[in-house]
């Protein structure tokens, strides 16, 4: 199981000492083509465990894919995820003057495969 596409996957690793709140929506376009869609905030239980050890919120990320499933066992997708860091991660407006440029995560992930 994969909470999101950026902050878990990406730059944390897995989740601990954290929540999550991951609201999903999916909209099949035809049969075997849907649309999915996830908004995920996440937060550390406390302070202390994060970068900027005086705040609890992680990010919002927005997560959005498109995938596709024939009935002999091709796959196909492409899944796009942008993170919002937010002051847990020392992004916040006293973040140190090493981290001024950085705002915004992003990862483009494609697959194709055949399950037989």
């Amino acid at each position: 199981y994969r909470v999101d596409l950026v902050l878990w996957r990406e730059i944390l690793g897995n989740v601990t000492d954290a929540l999550y709140l991951k609201p999903t929506l999916r909209y099949d376009i035809f049969d075997g083509l849907s649309l999915r869609l996830a908004l995920v905030y996440s937060q550390a239980f406390f302070a202390a465990s994060t970068p900027s050890t005086t705040h609890r919120p992680l990010g919002i990320e927005l997560d959005a894919g498109l995938h596709y499933a024939s009935d002999d066992g091709f796959r196909a997708w492409v899944d796009w995820g942008a993170l919002q860091p937010l002051d847990g991660l020392g992004y916040g407006p006293n973040r140190p003057a090493a981290a001024q440029d950085v705002a915004r995560g992003h990862a483009v992930r494609t697959g194709l495969a055949v399950k037989f």
